[in-house]
């Protein structure tokens, strides 16, 4: 059993006559990468060889000429099949700053091309209007998605009163208001106000959430009725940046599954002037800020890799349970464990220097924990 490690690796190809290669890169006792190279016929003192880490490591390999290739990338040689980096250890978490226009998916795609086939997803979709933190879990973090959409977020809304739209931002249809009486401030911020805590929100119509197998947002574009059930949300913090009417920006502290242009719909209503989101900024995912944030310009592997953060970094609102070496034995194979003094229901099991090993999850109202995810590598 190996302690998984935040590692990216780019390597190069040593000769066009390529062997089938395993390289274990220790870097201690308890930790370890593993780069496997597969789909070439086996030839005597024909290697890969490592040429670029994040970090130091200690390697020996035969290296006559080497052939540049980056992660996925084919290279064609006589007696040789497709080669493909496969069962290469990533695990960690890329805070980038979205930038207006581009798609979350987008984004997604500029990491992805570089280190084919890593997997990469993000946490909490931004619409192309939006800027801002996009968290991008990479490797085997993916996994850790559903997680990293319970923590909370920040976002700054800029809406423009005495509007309406279909999308509820200025993107959709949008149409004016003949507005009578113009909110004075105190109006505005006990409206506002009024929208902290727990309560029931009606989500777009243009959202990416499902009906019957289809997204709200196709429906909508096709002209049909979407119908869509209120979910309950809660917003921790919200307060008035700017008010000048038309312009109204606020700061929201929120639950994930909060819409904010259907927040600013709803107050809108409140102030029977209507609203429409003009820009949208998330500052804020956990404990990741977007002035730390990255843009998403990545054109090396090595980019990525000096971006990539430690996915407990984002889950700090958690609880940690640092893990003896039986404990992680037991886990490893699969087996529960007996945790005390545990205050809540899951746990983050972690290894002595802090490197995320398992999320557990408590077993009825006992002490006992089972892993419901690992993260140790073989």
């Amino acid at each position: 059993m190996r302690v998984q490690h935040s590692y990216l690796l780019n390597f190069s190809l040593t000769s066009k006559t390529c062997g089938t290669a395993l390289y274990n890169v220790r870097r201690d006792i308890t930790s370890s990468i593993l780069l496997y190279i597969m789909g070439c016929s086996p030839a005597l003192g024909r290697f890969f060889t490592l040429v670029n880490s994040a970090y130091p490591v200690d390697f020996i390999a035969y290296q006559p000429a080497p052939i540049p290739m980056q992660f996925g990338e084919k290279e064609n040689c006589t007696g040789c099949s497709t080669i493909i980096a496969k069962g290469l250890t990533v695990f960690g978490i890329l805070n980038v700053d979205k930038p207006q226009a581009m798609t979350s998916r987008d984004v997604v795609n500029v990491v992805q091309r570089l280190i084919r086939p890593v997997k990469v997803g993000h946490a909490g979709t931004l619409d192309p209007l939006a800027t801002g933190v996009l968290v991008l879990p990479v490797g085997r973090a993916t996994r850790l998605t559903e997680l990293i959409h319970s923590v909370s977020k920040t976002y700054i809304g800029t809406f423009e009163l005495g509007k309406v739209s279909d999308t509820e931002d200025i993107e959709g249809e949008v149409i004016s208001r003949d507005i009578s009486d113009i909110p004075d401030p105190e109006n505005v911020q006990a409206v506002v106000s009024s929208f902290a805590g727990i309560q029931q929100q009606m989500p777009p119509a243009y959202s990416a959430l499902k009906v019957n197998g289809m997204r709200a947002y196709d429906l909508a574009r096709s002209g049909q009725k979407v119908e869509l059930k209120s979910r309950q949300i809660q917003v921790f913090r919200i307060e008035v940046l700017v008010y000048e009417f038309p312009v109204l920006i606020i700061e929201i502290e929120c639950s994930s599954g909060t819409y904010i242009r259907s927040l600013g719909r709803d107050i809108g209503e409140q102030l029977q002037t209507g609203a429409v989101m003009t820009a949208l900024q998330r500052t804020r995912i956990g404990h990741f800020e977007v002035e730390q944030a990255v843009a998403p310009d990545f054109n090396t592997v090595d980019a990525v890799a000096a971006a990539l953060r430690n996915p407990l970094d984002i889950l700090s609102g958690f609880h940690r349970t640092v893990l003896h070496q039986q404990q992680q034995e037991e886990l490893y194979h699969g087996r529960r464990i007996e945790l005390q003094d545990v205050p809540d229901d899951l746990t983050l099991g972690v290894s002595a220097n802090q490197q995320l090993l398992s999320v557990l999850q408590r077993v009825n109202d006992t002490e006992t924990f089972k892993p419901t995810k690992n993260f140790f590598i073989d």
